[in-house]
């Protein structure tokens, strides 16, 4: 059984090559290493080592963008953050990323902010209902009458 596929190499740009042949699906090959420092940036931190360089690149593509381009970021970042975490610690230690992270994942902060607003009103209600019950069980209140009345 022979494995071997033939596939062609084709230059798309200095760096880029579309392979072509028995592929079931449309393929490129970047060789991030060998991208220009600055140049391709959005390449270049998907790939393990990014530099600061280029993940604040990728950041700024977010300043003044349409909501469009602030899910391309946030898509690329979330990748870029798994593999690329002592650097992206790195960044955020020196202060530099929290406006940058804060605009492009400005919905994730939200909705967990959200989140916990609802947790704690809900958390507030069940502590008020527990204390009310607590102050008629002292009343000498039936304890099904101040379930009910408590908890309703």
């Amino acid at each position: 059984m022979n494995h071997d596929i033939e596939a062609h190499f084709d230059r798309t740009c200095r760096h880029i090559d579309r392979v072509s042949g028995p592929l079931t699906v449309p393929t490129q090959v970047v060789v991030t290493s060998r991208l220009p420092a600055g140049e391709y940036s959005v390449f270049k931190v998907l790939a393990k080592n990014a530099s600061k360089e280029d993940i604040l690149n990728v950041l700024k593509l977010a300043d003044g963008a349409d909501q469009n381009m602030i899910e391309h970021v946030r898509a690329v970042m979330n990748v870029s953050i798994v593999i690329n975490e002592e650097i992206i610690d790195e960044i955020k230690e020196a202060g530099i990323m929290s406006d940058a992270v804060r605009r492009v994942f400005r919905e994730e902060f939200d909705e967990v902010e959200k989140k916990g607003r609802q947790e704690g009103r809900q958390e507030g209600r069940q502590e008020r209902s527990e204390e009310i019950y607590g102050r008629m069980i002292a009343a000498n209140i039936p304890e099904e009458q101040a379930r009910a009345i408590a908890f309703g």
